[in-house]
């Protein structure tokens, strides 16, 4: 191997020219191949290998059933009414882009399902709409003018035996003043008759159970091949709701839905990956030029540096052809790591003699530096052993690009420094330090790394994927506050099954599940009990009718006589306010404005109201093939399959919950699919695959370096330092109550190549001389190796991506723990063993 790396510098400084000339013109034609071809690929289902029985059912529901990852216009405080007018404006807006929005629903339509409503109704309130046909209906049917309308209102108020005024004022004042108010026609209309339950308002606006929220249903048209997915839709939306905003200051109005949590991740993911890989970069370069106090050389490093990542771009764009959510932070591995091998090259060049300098710090050096750029690939490659597809890519691009950028180190680095480095410096002027030795301190070490074992074994590991998130994106806040304050879920399980009779029997057991909410399926459009409701509602029989013969200005001061007992009443209840409204109406009466115009709409809307209730009275039995296409589309696919839609009773960001609320389902019917399915085998693969690239990481690096070191006692020196290491760390997390989640996972096996690529420097080090004093010339490499990973992983610990930032802060607490390591216990290992032979 020694031979290969001289004669591969010996090559680049002979022809050190050339070496630079070819090695920048296949970077720029690499940056340029990658910006022309390199695709980036923001779906969250190309992490997940299609090889998989659990993605491809979820991917063919889909298919069959179309898009259901829907995103969410959540409207909360403020009144109904004023929750209603902010529903509609929004939804106005968004229906003049067809071409952004495969679909806007702000309310259902239900105008086939009226006629059959008594069908729908619960058993309390179709008593009530037999209580008004066999008392009123008569009255009401034969409604003509305001005569007969004050008439029926008239025999309301004086059979009416309400004890609790508060209940029944409200609809009483609509009414006798919806000849005359709009406002009051519209209250009533939308609070006369709920023919559809609690669930279910009667203009089919989209409430939440507690009433407290207000949804408004999009789904907008995707392209997984830009970062921002919804970009276009998404914007467009923003800016409607923010006029919304405005014009309502009362509600809260937020966006949220899967699509607009992947959008937001995969825009924070980029942008705080550019902005940390900026930053990291340039402070980088500061650190080099302050600590070597000079430009020239520490800038042919960073140069050679850019070019290897600048090879990696190519090389990715060649074998792989895209970037994924999680291979996008290949870059700031790259610039953390990859400075390192420069690093270590630069300061053994700068400790020797001027002559044949280059040739000197290849053949003291350049073994370690390929050692360790091998042992730190390995650690990425393992991941090609998980079935985590964007892990595998992650490992790939890293594993290569780390080489490539040692290639660089090695080839145009030392190209760059014959060509312009030709100042003459003394040896050994870079700084160095020593570490005082003392068996007492190891032994202080070892006990306290025993002490933290069972503090590092309790670390948790926090599965939910919310959390990974910017707290503050308001698709997040609103994502929580669906989830605490409504019950609705944005995901759901599926089952999918050809026979109808399969689907209720499934519906009927899945339901009882206590981890299940609701269901949705075709089923729910055929009311049960078809035949015994159809009997009640036909018995329902009209009362006699007796025409009034008052006028009027009869009826009316009838009513006048009814509201002022109402008003003595409510004085004696204690509802002051209700008695100045009633004595205000009762004057109103007197004087109410004639509108000719007004009193027609009214009129025609009392028709309305008669041919609707004539309609639902003379209701037939539903079937499927009476339903019309738009309503049956969601549960029945064109091929004839219907589908049962589970919804969750739990939050199911929770991992627990989600993981009860799958295991109950699947209990009754394994064949159950589903977003929550697809998320949950990600996360256990995912887990799994950690695990699998640090065993076999562990393994095959301890094969490499046993034959590499030709010594198993140094190679179990290296590794015993990581275990005392990685040993602080989980304790530490442990202290500060920091989970291991889904991506700062990834720092253990990162900084597993990052420990043993400092541990073969020290080793290669003391074996050249023998003497334990001269590695205070080999600490300065590692010291500003590990300060430049700190820094370079420790940018993304201040950005706004939550994964993203635990990511950062571990790889930063990490890589300073292994430097403690490296500084303190392999030289005492060293020393110990040294002193014992």
């Amino acid at each position: 191997m020694q031979k290969l790396i001289s004669g591969l510098i010996a090559l680049s400084t002979r022809f050190s020219k050339y070496t630079v000339i070819l090695g920048i013109i296949i970077a720029l034609l690499s940056v340029l191949y990658a910006h022309f071809n390199l695709k980036l690929d923001t779906n969250q289902d190309s992490l997940i290998s299609q090889e998989h029985d659990y993605f491809r059912d979820y991917q063919s529901f889909l298919k069959e059933f179309g898009d259901w990852e829907y995103t969410y216009v959540v409207i909360k405080g403020g009144t109904n009414s004023q929750q209603k007018e902010a529903s509609k404006r929004i939804y106005k807006k968004l229906s003049t882009k067809p071409d952004l929005y495969d679909e806007v629903t702000n309310r259902i339509e239900w105008p086939h399902f009226l006629n059959h409503a008594l069908l729908y109704l619960p058993q309390p309130e179709l008593d009530n709409i037999k209580h008004f046909v066999t008392h009123y209906g008569n009255e009401f049917r034969n409604i003509k003018t305001l005569r007969d309308w004050y008439a029926l209102n008239n025999k309301l108020l004086k059979e009416d035996s309400s004890e609790n005024l508060s209940d029944i004022w409200p609809i009483y004042k609509s009414t006798l003043l919806a000849p005359y108010s709009k406002s009051a026609l519209n209250y009533l209309s939308q609070n006369s008759i709920n023919l559809f339950g609690s669930n279910r308002n009667a203009e089919g606006y989209l409430f939440s159970d507690s009433g407290k929220l207000l949804f408004i249903r999009i789904l907008p048209r995707k392209d997984f091949s830009q970062m921002e997915i919804i970009n276009e839709p998404l914007t467009f939306l923003k800016e409607v709701v923010d006029k919304a905003k405005i014009a309502y200051p009362e509600l809260q109005i937020g966006i949220t839905g899967r699509p607009v949590l992947q959008n937001d991740e995969a825009t924070s993911t980029q942008s705080d990956s550019v902005y940390a890989g900026i930053i990291s970069f340039l402070l980088i370069a500061l650190l080099f030029f302050i600590t070597l106090k000079n430009v020239r050389r520490p800038l042919f490093s960073l140069i050679a540096l850019a070019v290897g990542i600048a090879w990696t771009a190519g090389f990715i764009t060649f074998f792989i052809g895209r970037l994924n959510l999680i291979s996008l932070v290949f870059a700031i591995i790259l610039i953390g790591l990859g400075i390192d091998y420069g690093i270590h090259f630069l300061m053994r060049y700068l400790h020797e003699e001027n002559k044949n300098r280059i040739n000197k710090t290849t053949n003291h050096t350049g073994r370690a530096i390929i050692i360790g750029a091998i042992t730190s690939a390995v650690a990425f490659a393992t991941a090609l052993f998980t079935d985590f597809l964007g892990l595998q890519e992650l490992g790939i691009i890293s594993a290569a690009g780390l080489l490539l950028c040692c290639l660089s180190q090695l080839t145009l680095f030392p190209a760059l420094l014959h060509l312009f480095d030709n100042t003459k410096i003394k040896a050994k002027s870079v700084f160095s330090f020593n570490i005082p030795y003392s068996n007492k301190f190891l032994i202080i070490i070892v006990l306290l790394s025993i002490a933290l074992i069972p503090l590092s074994l309790k670390s948790g590991f926090n599965h939910n994927l919310l959390d990974l998130q910017d707290p503050e994106l308001e698709s997040v806040k609103f994502e929580k506050i669906i989830q605490s304050e409504s019950g609705f879920s944005t995901w759901f399980l599926a089952y999918r099954n050809k026979d109808l009779d399969k689907i209720r029997a499934v519906k009927y057991e899945i339901e009882n599940l206590s981890s299940v909410k609701k269901t949705e399926s075709i089923l729910d459009l055929i009311p049960n009990n078809q035949r015994a409701r159809l009997k009640e509602i036909k018995d329902i029989k009209y009362n006699s009718y007796q025409p009034s013969r008052n006028s009027l200005q009869q009826e009316i001061k009838a009513i006048q006589s009814k509201l002022n007992e109402y008003a003595n009443k409510a004085l004696s209840q204690g509802f002051s306010d209700e008695f100045e409204e009633l004595s205000l109406l009762s004057s109103k009466l007197e004087k109410l404005p004639t509108n000719p115009k007004f009193e027609k709409e009214f009129l025609q809307k009392i028709a309305q109201w008669q041919n609707t209730l004539n309609e639902t009275l003379d209701t037939q039995a539903l079937s499927e093939d009476n339903l019309p296409h738009d309503a049956i589309k969601t549960f029945k696919s064109s091929q004839g399959t219907y589908s049962l839609i589970i919804y969750p009773h739990h939050n199911i960001w929770n991992p627990d919950k989600m993981a009860e609320f799958i295991s109950e389902v699947q209990s009754i019917e394994p064949s159950v699919t589903g977003a929550p399915i697809t998320t949950q085998e990600s996360a256990r693969m995912l887990v799994r695959g950690f695990q699998t690239v640090l065993i076999l990481t562990s393994i095959i690096i301890l094969i490499f370096l046993s034959f590499s070191l030709k010594s198993i006692r140094d190679t179990l020196i290296i590794f015993a330092n990581l275990i005392l290491t990685f040993t602080w760390l989980l304790a530490f997390m442990r202290v500060f109550h920091i989970d291991i989640n889904l991506a700062n996972f990834f720092a253990l096996p990162v900084l597993m190549g990052s420990g043993i690529d400092h541990g073969v420097h020290i080793i290669h080090r003391f074996r050249e001389t023998g003497n334990f004093e001269s590695l205070k010339n080999t600490f300065p490499a590692i010291l500003l190796s590990c300060l430049t990973t700190i820094i370079g992983f420790g940018s993304l610990a201040f950005v706004s991506h939550a994964g993203l930032a635990s990511f950062g802060f571990v790889m930063a607490v990490g890589t300073l723990l292994i430097l403690l390591g490296s500084l303190f216990v392999i030289p005492h290992i060293l020393k110990y063993f040294s002193s014992s032979k």
